[in-house]
C-alpha cells in the first residue's frame, strides 16, 4: 500500500485529476447554492431570509483561529463533507439543496487553503502552480462536457446521469487520501507580509468567480451574443486544450511568459470581454416614450470580438498558475490563508450579488437603479481583481514543467466529447410559416422553478 501511495505521489497527473475533480465539484456546489438562493428570492419582491446561509462561504475565516500545525484528519474530513454534499445535494428539495450545497461549497473553501498550505511544505512546491492550474484547466472542461451532454443544463444532477458524479468521488476520495497521507509539518516562517498574501488569495478567488460566470458554462455566452453555440462551446474547449497540448510539447512554454506579457495578455483580454459586453447590452431609456427599444443587430465586429474573447481566455488559467505559485512560494500562515481566503469569499459574494443585482435591482431594498445598465462593470471588477494582485509578482517566473501526456490526452477526448454532443443536443427550432404570420405566448419559467419553489424543468416543459 505504500508502494502505491508513493508511486501515485510521483505522478503529476493524478494530482491534476484530483485537483480537476475538486474543482469541478466547487463549481457545481456553488452553482446550485446560489441558484437555490436565488429561488427562493423569486418567491417574492423582497431579500429571502435563505440569504443569511452565504455565511457557509466565509468558513476560511475559521483558520485564523487554527494552531501552527493541523492533523492529516482536517484534510479528510473536509474533503468527505465536501465530497458527500456533493452527492447528497442533487437529491433534495430546494431548502435542503441549498444547505447541503453551501456547506458543500463552504467544506472547499476551508479544504482549499489547507491543501495549498500542505503544498506549500511538500516535495515539489515550485511546480504546484502548474499543476493546480493543470487542474483548474481539466475541471473547466469537464465542466463544459457535462453542460453539452445536457443542451446548457449539468447531466450530472439529475437523473441516472448522477452515476457520473459518484464516480468522480470515487476517484476522488483516494487520491485525496494518498496526497494527505503522512503529514504534519511544523509551521516555518514565511517570506511575506500578510498583505501580499491576502492579495494573492483575493485573486485566485477572482479568478474563480471569473470563470463562474462565464466559462464553466459557455452556452450561456452564445446565447447571450446570439452567436453559433456550437462554436462557442467548441472554442472555449479547443483553446484550453490546445494549452494543455502546448504544455505536453514544449514544456519551457511556463517559463517564457513574461510579467509584462502576461499584464499584456490580460489587458486585452479585459478589453474583448468588455467590449463584448458593452456590444450586446441593451441600454434601457429612463422613459417610457422611448418604448420599444429594438433589440441588437449582431455585427460582424460583435462577433470578432467574442471570438477574440474566446481566442484569448487561456489567460486565466496562466493567471492561476501565477497566483498560486506566488502564494506556495511565499509560504503562508494558516492564519494569513484564513485571512485571504476569507476577504476573498467576500469578494466572490459581492461579485454574484452585484450580478444578480443587475436584473432585479427594482425590487431588492438598498439596491435602487444603480446597477442598472451596469452588467459591464461586475465583469471590469471581476477582472481588475484577478490583474490587480499580479502586480505583486512581478519578479517571479513559472518553472518548465511537462504536461503529462495522459492529462492532455484526457483533455483532448473531453474536448472531441464536448464538441459532439454539442452538436447532437443542440436546440432544432422548427422553420417558421410562410405565411407572414407569428404567434407569441410569454411565459415566466421562473428560471424553471416552480410556484413552491422547487426545481422542475419537466413540469416546466
Amino acid at each position: 500500500m505504500t508502494n502505491i501511495r508513493e508511486g501515485l505521489r510521483e505522478r503529476r497527473g493524478a494530482a491534476m485529476l484530483l485537483y480537476a475533480i475538486l474543482f469541478l465539484f466547487f463549481f457545481q456546489l456553488l452553482t446550485d447554492f446560489i441558484a437555490a438562493v436565488y429561488a427562493f428570492g423569486l418567491l417574492g419582491t423582497s431579500i429571502p431570509p435563505q440569504l443569511a446561509f452565504v455565511l457557509l462561504l466565509f468558513a476560511p475565516a475559521l483558520l485564523i483561529l487554527a494552531k501552527r500545525t493541523v492533523p492529516a484528519w482536517w484534510i479528510l474530513g473536509l474533503g468527505a463533507v465536501f465530497l458527500i454534499a456533493r452527492l447528497l445535494e442533487v437529491m433534495l428539495p430546494t431548502e435542503g439543496r441549498m444547505i447541503a450545497a453551501g456547506l458543500g461549497a463552504g467544506a472547499f473553501l476551508l479544504l482549499f487553503p489547507l491543501l495549498l498550505w500542505r503544498v506549500a511544505r511538500g516535495v515539489e512546491p515550485s511546480t504546484a502552480g502548474v499543476t493546480l492550474g493543470m487542474g483548474l484547466a481539466l475541471g473547466v472542461a469537464m465542466s463544459m462536457l457535462v453542460r453539452a451532454a445536457g443542451s446548457g443544463v449539468d447531466v450530472t444532477t439529475d437523473g441516472n446521469f448522477q452515476a457520473i458524479a459518484w464516480l468522480l468521488a470515487l476517484i476522488a476520495a483516494p487520491l485525496l487520501w494518498v496526497y494527505t497521507d503522512d503529514w504534519r509539518f511544523h509551521e516555518r516562517n514565511y517570506h511575506a507580509g500578510r498583505g501580499r498574501i491576502v492579495g494573492l488569495c483575493v485573486g485566485i478567488m477572482a479568478a474563480f468567480t471569473l470563470y463562474y460566470f462565464s466559462l464553466v458554462a459557455p452556452n450561456v455566452i452564445a446565447r447571450w451574443t446570439d452567436a453559433n453555440y456550437l462554436q462557442v462551446v467548441g472554442l472555449a474547449a479547443v483553446m484550453i486544450a490546445g494549452l494543455a497540448l502546448l504544455g505536453t510539447l514544449q514544456p519551457g512554454l511556463w517559463a517564457m511568459i513574461s510579467w509584462k506579457g502576461l499584464l499584456g495578455w490580460n489587458f486585452l483580454f479585459a478589453l474583448l470581454l468588455i467590449q463584448t459586453i458593452l456590444g450586446h447590452q441593451l441600454h434601457f431609456p429612463a422613459f417610457l416614450d422611448a418604448y420599444p427599444v429594438p433589440a441588437h443587430t449582431v455585427t460582424i465586429v460583435d462577433g470578432a470580438l467574442l471570438m477574440g474573447f474566446l481566442l484569448l481566455s487561456p489567460v486565466l488559467i496562466v493567471d492561476f498558475m501565477w497566483l498560486i505559485q506566488g502564494l506556495v512560494d511565499a509560504r503562508p500562515s494558516l492564519r494569513g490563508l484564513g485571512a485571504g481566503f476569507a476577504l476573498g469569499a467576500l469578494f466572490l459574494l459581492a461579485m454574484t450579488l452585484a450580478h444578480i443585482f443587475t436584473t432585479v435591482y427594482d425590487y431588492i431594498p438598498l439596491v435602487g437603479p444603480f446597477f442598472r445598465d451596469k452588467f459591464w462593470m461586475v465583469y471590469l471588477v471581476v477582472g481588475v481583481g484577478v490583474i490587480g494582485p499580479l502586480l505583486l509578482l512581478r519578479n517571479q517566473r513559472l518553472p518548465a514543467v511537462r504536461i503529462p501526456w495522459s492529462v492532455t490526452g484526457g483533455m483532448a477526448a473531453v474536448v472531441v466529447l464536448t464538441v459532439a454532443l454539442a452538436r447532437i443536443t443542440a436546440a432544432t427550432p422548427a422553420i417558421p410559416p410562410a405565411d407572414g404570420t407569428v404567434t407569441v405566448l410569454t411565459y415566466n419559467i421562473q428560471q424553471g422553478y416552480d410556484e413552491a419553489g422547487q426545481e422542475n424543468l419537466r413540469g416546466q416543459l
